[in-house]
Formats: C-alpha cells, sequence, structure tokens
C-alpha cells in the first residue's frame, strides 16, 4: 500500500517543495506580473488628458514605466515618479 509520504506531490498542494515548489512559485508570480502589466497598460489607451488628470504624467512618462521588465512593479515605479513630480511642483510654488 502507498503512504501519503511515497506520493509525488501535487502542484496545487502547498506541501510542495524542492523544485517543484519553486516552479510553481514563479510561475504564479509570473503570471500576476503579467495580469498586473496587463491592467497597468490600460492607461496607454486613454485620451492624453484624461492619462494625465489620473495620473499627472505624461503619455512618455506612462509609456517608459510599461516598457520596464516585468519584474519592475510599474504602479510602484509610477508612484514614486508622481511623488517627484509632485515635491517639484510644491517646491516650485513655495520658492515662486
Amino acid at each position: 500500500m502507498l503512504h501519503h509520504s511515497t506520493l509525488p506531490p501535487r502542484l496545487g498542494d502547498e506541501r510542495v517543495t524542492g523544485l517543484a515548489g519553486r516552479l510553481k512559485n514563479w510561475t504564479v508570480e509570473r503570471r500576476r506580473q503579467r495580469l498586473r502589466r496587463d491592467a497597468f497598460n490600460t492607461l496607454l489607451h486613454v485620451d492624453d488628458h484624461i492619462l494625465a488628470d489620473i495620473t499627472g504624467l505624461t503619455r512618455e512618462q506612462v509609456a517608459e514605466m510599461a516598457r520596464q521588465p516585468l519584474a519592475v512593479d510599474a504602479l510602484d515605479a509610477i508612484c514614486r515618479l508622481q511623488e517627484r513630480a509632485s515635491a517639484r511642483h510644491g517646491a516650485s510654488r513655495r520658492t515662486g
């Protein structure tokens, strides 16, 4: 009779370790990255004025973030750009 410990692990089993576990984790994370990037890329399909209202950035800036490798969180990168733009805008108000 086969014991549970002698059966190969199933990919859906959270006890999967070793190479199979790493492969599953990599595959799941890669899929999440692709879905997040696809959602992000929808920004590039809106009008320039709406894009500026939503993000406060130009189409070129958003497109550059969309061209980053999938390992880069494009939303996080765009948030940093927005913070820098906001800081520059606030600084120019104080000095001007």
